[in-house]
Formats: C-alpha cells, sequence, structure tokens
C-alpha cells in the first residue's frame, strides 16, 4: 500500500451533511501530522493551490479517541 500513495493521485472528496455540494482536492501527497494534542491529515501538492500548500482536512483530539 505505501508504493500507491507514492506514485499515485490521491483524490478526496468531502461531502457536508448540510451543504449539498462538494469540495474535490486532487493532490499528490497525504500527510498524518502528530502533534502533542492532536493527529491533523493534510494534503500537499494540490492542483490549484502552491505545491508547498498544505490543507489541513480533520482533526482528531488525542485525548478524546
Amino acid at each position: 500500500m505505501r508504493g500507491f500513495w507514492k506514485k499515485s493521485t490521491v483524490v478526496i472528496i468531502l461531502e457536508a451533511f448540510i451543504n449539498t455540494g462538494k469540495t474535490e482536492y486532487v493532490c499528490r501527497a497525504i500527510r498524518l501530522d502528530d502533534t502533542v494534542e492532536l493527529y491533523r491529515v493534510e494534503l500537499s501538492d494540490c492542483q490549484g493551490y502552491a505545491k508547498d500548500e498544505k490543507i489541513s482536512l480533520i482533526s482528531f483530539r488525542k485525548d478524546a479517541l
């Protein structure tokens, strides 16, 4: 599975429960950022964004898991 992420484009589609539309990100990298308080899922190298810009999708508080 690790090689799949390196060679393939990661497509993330987020649909909000309130909004009937969708937000689509086409990116080449996905990362799990592990901070003291949070696990944060970030995308980078996305179409329409600067190559080094990170898009934070979702965060999980460690004390709530």
